[in-house]
């Protein structure tokens, strides 16, 4: 039986994100499922609009925060049915989510990611594992 777990990365191309679907269950990963999905025109446009915005709307960020979160959870599904895979299979989920800002020579050194990691769970039934870049950081 597979240890398996999902990985999720986008980049600041803001071109859509990349899955991958991999097995830790020996002693090296085996890659079981790639799949690359393009943001949807709309997502795309609120995506650059929410990166290039200097007073973003925080209801508008809200929003857009959870219909990244809704459009990675469906990634995730069709990439399961792609692997033949349930959530039931899957141990957890490394969401790094859509960054938005990001400030690493400010003081404080800040960075801010979308894509809400909450519905990502709750609509695949899998933990997920988010906000990495934000501990980064912190560490300096």
């Amino acid at each position: 039986m597979g240890q398996y777990y999902i990985g999720l990365m986008s980049g600041t191309s803001l071109d859509g994100v990349d899955i991958a679907i991999v097995d830790f269950n020996n002693d090296t990963p085996v890659v079981v499922s790639t799949r690359f999905r393009t943001y949807p025109n709309d997502l795309f446009v609120a995506l650059k609009s929410a990166c290039r915005e200097s007073n973003i709307n925080l209801d508008d960020l809200g929003r857009l925060d959870a219909e990244l979160g809704c459009f990675y959870a469906q990634c995730i599904q069709q990439s399961l049915g792609d692997a033949k895979l349930n959530s039931q299979d899957i141990i957890a989920i490394g969401s790094h989510g859509q960054t938005i800002q990001h400030s690493p020579n400010s003081h404080p050194a800040h960075s801010l990611q979308i894509g809400d990691a909450n519905r990502i769970a709750e609509n695949t039934g899998i933990t997920v594992v988010a906000d990495f870049r934000r501990r980064d950081i912190a560490a300096g």
